[in-house]
């Protein structure tokens, strides 16, 4: 028993010591040139009924046909560059949902993006994997990287999409209807992040995309290279399909949040363009080759 009592009192003293080591951590940055501004208000031109609410799946089946493309985790020197190249060349726009620490490692990417039309959101300042932080780091969370955004940009985010689409009980998603955020997710999931291969992103954006989807691919990270890879691809099926690319704010502003999302039998997804299985690649054989 007193062996027992003996590793239980070595567990807590070690949970101490860890939990205030990331205290200190967390406040030694908070006091680091990004202390915490008072709540602003939002976009004036999104539409109030989004600030600090949750937007899903609200605007599936609008009958503008508008999709977003959102790219989370950046900016990075290896793959945003590619992306923001391949977006200019299809001549489309859209929402970067970017991590603080890069922003400081990359400021020069969020201005490119910025300049060339695209949204630059928040998506905390280094997308933490604690469920639970105090209400003064999660503050610093938010409003830190809404810091570093402005001074690139001359504009407060007004889009945020919590790390790991975590929106219930989460601080730093309460910090940021606190802010008059919109909160951001998604409806369909590339699996850029799980390793999976070029043509798997392809089948998983195409195969139900229909209107008012918002995509989720990674810009930050590791071996993104597919994900770059089809990108050219999903943007070429999804205008073949008479669907258009529009930003976060914008689909936000074409959404009536308060009605209820249309059921499947009202709005079945378009046709592939391509049979996806034949004809128009050998699913065999890695994407680019013929």
């Amino acid at each position: 028993m007193c062996l027992g009592l003996a590793i239980l009192g070595f567990i807590l003293a070690d949970a101490t010591v860890y939990y205030f080591r990331s205290q200190r951590s967390s406040n030694a940055a908070i006091s680091d040139g990004l202390d915490p501004e008072p709540p602003r208000p939002a976009d004036p031109t999104i539409p109030a009924d989004f600030y600090g609410q949750v937007f899903r799946s609200e605007a599936r089946g609008n009958p503008q046909n508008a999709i977003c493309l959102t790219f989370d985790d950046g900016p990075s020197a290896t793959y945003t560059p590619q992306v923001l190249d391949l977006l200019k060349e299809k001549m489309v726009t859209a929402t970067f949902f970017v991590v603080g620490r890069n922003v400081k490692r990359h400021p020069d990417l969020v201005l490119r993006a910025y300049q060339e039309g695209h949204i630059v959101g928040n998506h905390s300042f280094n997308h933490t994997r604690r469920k639970r932080i105090s209400e003064a780091v999660a503050a610093w969370q938010v409003d830190g990287t809404a810091k570093l955004i402005e001074e690139i940009t001359g504009e407060r985010p007004c889009v945020y999409r919590p790390p790991f689409g975590r929106v219930h009980n989460n601080a730093m998603t309460n910090a940021a209807r606190a802010r008059y955020y919109a909160i951001i997710m998604w409806t369909i999931d590339s699996r850029d992040s799980a390793h999976a291969s070029a043509w798997e992103i392809v089948l998983n954006c195409l195969r139900n995309l229909r209107g008012g989807d918002l995509l989720l691919f990674h810009d930050g990270g590791e071996h993104r290279e597919p994900m770059v890879e089809a990108l050219p691809i999903i943007i070429d099926g999804a205008r073949s399909k008479g669907l258009q690319f529009v930003t976060v704010p914008e689909i936000l502003r074409l959404t009536d949040f308060r009605r209820k999302e249309p059921g499947p039998e009202k709005h079945k997804s378009l046709p592939l363009p391509v049979d996806l299985t034949k004809g128009h690649h050998d699913v065999s054989r890695p994407l680019g080759t013929k």
